[in-house]
């Protein structure tokens, strides 16, 4: 595994997360993909099983987090696998205090479109 340039594909979906484009960010994942997330505070999904859930929970992004940038990208590959940390920045919507979480996504992926994300994200001071 080596340090490697961040995909387009991945990029383009940071973007349209970042402007509030959920149907921009949908756009890299594969129909019957999984999200997982195996930190999920409670009441949260710890699994979001085909693309319609994904697009549900994701719709609701824009009205908790307003996302300025997404820094210090890196990345690894190896095989179909894409291993991404990088650091959203922005504030929480309705009380305007800031935002920094700290991301690690294992995404497995066939040529950009995912089939299944292991998503780890934890707050930052």
């Amino acid at each position: 595994m080596s340090t490697t340039p961040i995909p387009d594909w991945f990029t383009k979906a940071l973007e349209a997360l970042r402007c509030g484009d959920s149907a921009g960010f949908l756009s890299m994942y594969a129909d019957d993909a999984i999200h997982e997330v195996p930190l999920a505070p409670a009441g949260r999904p710890p699994e979001l099983v085909g693309r319609a859930a994904i697009a549900e929970y994701a719709a609701l992004l824009p009205t908790v987090a307003r996302f300025t940038a997404f820094e210090d990208l890196r990345a690894h590959v190896s095989d179909d696998v894409l291993i991404v940390e990088f650091t959203g920045t922005g504030t929480r919507v309705g009380s305007d205090e800031p935002l920094r979480l700290a991301y690690v996504w294992f995404i497995t992926h066939d040529c950009g479109r995912v089939s299944r994300i292991r998503d780890y994200t934890m707050s930052r001071p």
